[in-house]
């Protein structure tokens, strides 16, 4: 037995080491700004729709000198135990990275991450901001 798990081992190294190496990373310096009509110091909310798995998916946002400095999900009628992480981590993600675009690298519920990706783009443009 002793001998499987020594010969296990370094295979198991291996695999973590090609995983490790696939994380994407995402530089924040980069990160789109969105232009609002008006100029400086300019604070516009919009609302989006899109279809998701169970149902409709609203997304507001607020929009504050170009940054997402709000971001809310509601999707209440989609299957908890597929979207729970998802939409619990979203909103954060999307006022740090500042775009809705960073839902492509997330699995699992894929017909709802493309639906909070849609209806987010949605309100976006509904702030009044320029895709």
């Amino acid at each position: 037995m002793a001998r499987k798990t020594c010969a296990l081992a370094p295979a198991l190294a291996a695999i973590l080491v090609l995983f490790s190496s696939c994380i994407i990373e995402y530089d924040f310096d980069t990160a789109p700004e969105w232009v609002t009509s008006g100029g400086q110091n300019v604070t516009n909310r919009g609302t989006g729709t899109a279809r998701g798995w169970g149902g409709t998916i609203t997304v507001t946002v607020m929009v504050q000198n170009g940054r997402i400095t709000e971001a809310t999900i509601n999707a209440p009628r989609e299957t908890p135990s597929h979207t729970n992480m998802l939409l619990q981590n979203a909103p954060r993600m999307v006022i740090i990275t500042n775009s809705f675009g960073f839902l492509d690298g997330m699995s699992g519920a894929t017909i709802t991450r493309n639906a909070i990706r849609e209806a987010g783009e949605n309100a976006l443009v509904n702030t009044g901001a320029f895709l």
